[in-house]
């Protein structure tokens, strides 16, 4: 009787707990019942909230990846704002020193054809890379599992371990030079030193609650493209991409482009939010402020080379070639790339691939579009008709600089180690 008493209370207990978590999980789904759908193109890393990676096949589709597709990388529920009424408050280091901006008198009215627009501040448009800094985790911690190398203390045992390679992706990006519109709102910064500058922070502050900051010297310098941007790819930033404005820095962590933003603010301190302060991270504890030297192998097909497709035996011919095609991108350094090579075996030899030049950024911007590449590199034929193969990249940019071939950082950050995938060859048929 004792035993059955206890296996009821135990019972209760069990069903009790279960209550709770469906009522906390019921909780969940109605905070974010008012977010975006996404298409089948994401792979989702996590529901709450939204996180996800782009399909490689997708980004492999054009030069331009199209808003709805773009990764994204939420810390709370989407919100949904309104353009007419949202204001942007720009504050500078005196407390008194401050504007509130309309979305009108930064970017205009949007009526570019009526004459009538509101702003004086001109509108831009820069073709920049967005990429999480987490991009290729899963990558980095299965490599150095496999050397002994330890794991990684920002996602040993948490879902962000299999990030693969489709945290990044490319835009146009249209709106106004973030130093433009300080140079209205906090005019006492452009009268600083440089060793003043140097020694500040800009802060910005999302109406998710979210906050970050960089340098106030990558604001300021034309040459690295920091913007306020209202558009993408030519239409309104969507939803999940911070709509009605976001900020953009180019070569910088995606973590650092705040999203829905309503607040940045002159700071002789970082942000002391725990993004700043405990996430994205250098292995020396310092903030992540530059992105590196990158390149990925987005798509990869055997195929025949002509001089095969002709041969007697070529209906029993193994593929001979693989016809590899990838994305490579200078990082925060804002240089170009200038040579991608290709291997088949492991490194011991590699093939220069072709480059397709990306659009010339505007006068005294650096280059921080990516770089679309594609290559021919030779298989072995010998063996079994399905046997399997892998393919390796690595870039160079114009400073000479080489992606390594292995890179650790503890923390779970900016890999960047050459780039690899695995696939399969079968007879031509």
């Amino acid at each position: 009787q004792q035993q059955q008493q206890q296996q009821q209370d135990e019972s209760k207990h069990h069903n009790h707990n279960h209550n709770q978590e469906a009522s906390i999980q019921t909780q969940i789904d109605q905070l974010y019942s008012s977010d975006p759908p996404r298409p089948d193109s994401h792979i989702t890393l996590r529901e709450h909230p939204y996180c996800s990676e782009t399909r490689l096949s997708v980004l492999a589709e054009s030069e331009l990846t199209p808003p709805q597709h773009l990764y994204v990388r939420n810390h709370a529920p989407a919100p949904h704002l309104d353009r007419p009424s949202h204001m942007l408050q720009i504050e500078g280091l005196d407390p008194t020193s401050r504007r509130t901006l309309r979305m009108e008198e930064i970017f205009g009215s949007g009526e570019k054809d009526s004459g009538t627009e509101t702003s004086s501040i001109p509108r831009v448009q820069l073709n920049s890379v967005l990429q999480c800094s987490g991009n290729r985790a899963g990558e980095m911690i299965a490599r150095a599992r496999a050397a002994g190398n330890g794991e990684s203390e920002a996602f040993r045992g948490h879902l962000f371990e299999r990030i693969g390679g489709g945290m990044i992706g490319n835009a146009s990006w249209s709106g106004v030079w973030l130093a433009d519109v300080l140079r209205i709102s906090v005019p006492d910064v452009f009268r600083m030193n440089k060793d003043e500058i140097d020694s500040l922070h800009l802060i910005f502050e999302g109406m998710d609650g979210y906050e970050a900051s960089t340098p106030l010297r990558r604001a300021l310098d034309r040459k690295w493209g920091a913007m306020l941007v209202d558009e993408m790819n030519g239409s309104p930033l969507p939803i999940d991409h911070g709509y009605p404005v976001r900020a953009l820095l180019p070569g910088v962590p995606g973590a650092r482009s705040v999203k829905w933003l309503h607040r940045i603010k002159v700071s002789p301190l970082e942000s002391r939010s725990p993004w700043q302060q405990t996430y994205y991270k250098n292995p020396d504890g310092t903030s992540l402020q530059s992105m590196p030297l990158t390149s990925l192998i987005l798509k990869h097909q055997p195929h025949l080379d002509k001089g095969e497709k002709n041969s007697e035996n070529s209906e029993n011919s193994d593929y001979s070639k693989v016809n590899v095609e990838g994305i490579a991108w200078g990082g925060g350094s804002g240089s170009s790339i200038t040579k991608v090579e290709v291997s088949s075996d492991g490194g011991a030899s590699w093939v220069s691939a072709r480059l397709s030049p990306p659009p010339t950024p505007p006068r005294g911007v650096r280059q921080f579009s990516w770089t679309r590449w594609q290559a021919d590199v030779p298989i072995a034929i010998e063996g079994s008709t399905n046997s399997s193969y892998n393919i390796l990249c690595k870039a160079t940019d114009e400073r000479g600089e080489t992606q390594p071939k292995e890179f650790w950082n503890v923390k779970g950050y900016v890999y960047n180690g050459w780039h690899k995938v695995h696939g399969h060859r079968s007879s031509h048929r």
